[in-house]
């Protein structure tokens, strides 16, 4: 055993409490989110007695989904600069926003074609039944996401974290071509456990990843031996969290927050459908002292005539349906409290055909109160680690700006250095909303504009309006918007044709004044 190795199973060792924790917190809501040690795949899991907790957190992952990466084509990022730009310096402002506008939707075609969308769901589903989750930028720009009892982490007391140590599983006998590469040979089948070694551990990679600023150092093993190292500048992996308690280096989830109401609602449900069930469940009883023959009521049609006595056959029923009414009533009253917390009452959904953005802004407003702020957390940890990384890979494979040229190295300097004039500035929560207030804004200025004179609307330039205009709605401007030259060309076009029709009118005019009979010089 390494010394990588050494590491991991002592610090998974001292969070044992913690992983009991979690596998109940899962066997509660989604069970397959995180199964108990030991599990396979045909294991049979456990099946809560309510499916509530399950469809309020997977509700509440698609909203914040929905929040984090907009299902539109409009970037949920901004690219600015935070240096005033000097026109005097041969620097013009107009360009330069359009190149940026370009580059953040370059960036959002290329997270388009990954399956970002698909592990985002997972890790918020993670991290708000468990805590916390990892996620991985791999090279090919695939997203990974890594369980909590697949990784351990430790964190300074301000919450930062500063080294992990992930376990990847891996098929010793189809092993990735990276430890193929690095002299490791697929294992042949003896007849023993697939996936584990003699001693009962499953075949992994270990990587270790001490974090050095925005970028780190990982070291990776495979059974007993190092095999690769490799140092990043924008590190791959991006932790996520819900709730983090000062001095403590793994998250609490919303689940852990409300987990007395899920319990009890299981509880509440699994009584009410015992009752149910006893309520429903009835026998006849007979007389025995009685004149009534069973074999005549069995034996009887439907409306035909049986000799009985009236009490010589009664049905046996419990018949306690206050007790069941009671049941359901405190099962509703735990729902609701339950559906207010993940966000499922439609008090906080759009009704109208049409949504006004004053509607819009409340809309929000209410989920960032209901999260705590949530929003703000994991864009600082997730948004703005994964744009750089991607745009950091994008520009150094050529697919943002060309590669081995000037742009190229200033684009890679100003993602790697923090006090470049170039920044990230991630919209979500009601950050999202700035660009539609934007267009708001130029809308109305727009109309303003309109009722202004015409010496007040020659300063304003109205190309450049309405190029910004455009770029607030992720919509590239080029082939759309005439250029300098295009209209200059256009100008001198119309310039040429009116000489001409000028100069037609004049020739005809003075056809017409001319006398006739002045051609043979007689009158």
């Amino acid at each position: 055993m390494t010394d990588i190795q050494q590491l991991y199973d002592k610090l998974d060792s001292s969070r044992g409490t913690l992983l009991t924790r979690l596998y109940d917190y899962a066997e509660l809501t989604i069970p397959g989110i995180l199964p108990r040690t030991g599990y396979t795949q045909t294991s049979e899991l456990p099946v809560p007695y309510s499916s509530m907790p399950s469809r309020g957190i997977t509700r509440l992952a698609a909203r914040m989904v929905s929040a984090l990466y907009p299902m539109n084509d409009v970037p949920f990022f901004e690219l600015s600069l935070d240096l005033p730009i000097n026109p005097s310096q041969g620097t013009d402002p107009k360009k330069a926003y359009e190149v940026l506008g370009r580059i953040e939707r370059r960036v959002m075609d290329k997270l388009s074609l990954t399956n970002l969308r698909s592990a985002l769901y997972t890790a918020m589903q993670h991290i708000i039944t468990l805590g916390d989750c990892l996620l991985e930028v791999t090279d090919d720009y695939t997203f990974a996401v890594h369980r909590v009892d697949n990784y351990v982490i430790r964190r300074r007391p301000d919450g930062e974290w500063w080294d992990i140590i992930v376990r990847i599983p891996v098929d010793p006998y189809n092993l990735p071509n990276a430890l193929l590469d690095a002299g490791f040979e697929n294992k042949k089948d003896e007849g023993q456990d697939r996936f584990t070694t003699d001693d009962g551990e499953e075949y992994c990679i270990y990587e270790h990843v001490v974090r050095d600023g925005d970028g780190c150092y990982c070291v990776r093993e495979y059974d007993g031996r190092v095999y690769a190292t490799y140092e990043y500048e924008a590190c791959p992996f991006v932790p996520l969290g819900w709730n983090h308690i000062p001095g403590e280096d793994y998250h609490r989830g919303l689940v852990e927050e409300n987990y007395a109401d899920i319990k009890a609602i299981d509880g509440l449900s699994e009584a009410l459908l015992d009752a149910v069930a006893a309520n429903a469940e009835f026998r006849f009883g007979v007389n025995p002292a009685g004149l009534t023959e069973i074999a005549d009521i069995a034996n009887s049609e439907n409306g035909s005539f049986v000799p009985a006595a009236p009490n010589d056959v009664f049905p046996i029923q419990i018949q306690n349906q206050a007790s069941v009414s009671a049941i359901q009533a405190s099962v509703a009253t735990k729902e609701q409290a339950l559906g207010q917390i993940f966000l499922l009452n439609s008090a906080s959904q759009p009704t109208g055909e049409r949504v006004t953005a004053t509607q819009v802004r409340i809309i929000a407003s209410e989920l960032e109160q209901a999260l705590g702020g949530v929003f703000g957390a994991v864009s600082r940890e997730f948004q703005r680690p994964i744009i750089r990384r991607v745009m950091l890979m994008m520009v150094r494979d050529g697919s943002l700006v060309p590669e081995g040229n000037g742009p190229s190295e200033e684009m890679e300097k100003a993602l790697l250095d923090d006090g470049s004039v170039l920044r990230i500035e991630v919209r979500s929560g009601l950050a999202a909303l700035n660009r539609e207030l934007e267009n708001e804004k130029m809308l109305q200025i727009m109309q303003v504009v309109g009722q202004m004179p015409p010496q007040a609307t020659e300063v304003i330039d109205f190309t450049n309006m309405l190029e910004r205009f455009l770029q607030t709605f992720g919509i590239e401007t080029a082939g759309i918007i005439k250029s300098q030259q295009q209209l200059q060309q256009e100008q001198m076009a119309q310039g040429q044709a009116q000489v001409a029709q000028s100069g037609a009118e004049a020739a005809a005019i003075q056809a017409g004044q001319q006398p006739q009979g002045m051609t043979d010089g007689t009158q």
